[in-house]
C-alpha cells in the first residue's frame, strides 16, 4: 500500500515505519471490532494521507531540479506506473477515494459505501466515472 502511494521506495518505508509506530502505540484503541489487519491498514492509510498531504505543501514551495535518467525497462515501468498515478490523483477527490479503495486495496462496494458513507449505487457510479476518465487521459496521453 505505501509503495502504491509513494513514488519513491525509501519514501514508502519511511511512511511504513512511521505507520508501524503509530499502530504500536495506538494499539489500545483497537476496539476488537472487525480484524486486526483491517484496523491496521486504517492507521497506515491515514499515516499515508497524512504524510502526503504534508509533503504535497512542501513541494508546492520548492522546485524540482531537472534529472537524467537511464531508460530501461524497470524505469520505464515506474514511469507509466507514477503517470497512472498522477492520473488518478487528477480525479475528483471523491471519485479518486472510492477508485483507490476498490483498485489498490480491494474493497467491494458494501466496503467502499460503508467507509465513505455513501451508498453502494454511488460507490459503483464513483469507480465507473473513474474508469471513464482516465480511459479519455490515457487515450489522450498516446495522442
Amino acid at each position: 500500500m505505501c509503495s502504491y502511494y509513494c513514488r519513491d521506495e525509501q519514501d514508502a518505508m519511511e511512511i511504513l515505519n512511521t505507520g508501524f509506530l503509530r499502530v504500536f502505540q495506538k494499539i489500545q484503541l483497537f476496539k476488537h471490532e472487525g480484524s486486526l489487519e483491517g484496523w491496521i491498514r486504517k492507521v497506515i492509510y491515514n499515516v499515508i494521507m497524512s504524510e502526503l498531504k504534508s509533503r504535497a505543501k512542501i513541494n508546492k514551495t520548492e522546485t524540482l531540479e531537472n534529472q537524467e535518467l537511464e531508460l530501461n525497462d524497470y524505469t520505464l515501468e515506474k514511469i507509466f506506473k507514477e503517470d497512472l498515478i498522477d492520473m488518478v490523483r487528477t480525479l475528483p477527490p471523491a471519485t479518486a477515494n472510492a477508485f483507490l479503495l476498490f483498485a489498490n486495496e480491494g474493497y467491494s462496494h458494501v466496503e467502499i459505501a460503508e467507509k465513505l458513507n455513501i451508498s453502494v449505487g454511488t460507490s459503483k457510479w464513483h469507480i465507473s466515472n473513474a474508469r471513464e476518465l482516465l480511459k479519455k487521459q490515457i487515450s489522450n496521453e498516446r495522442l
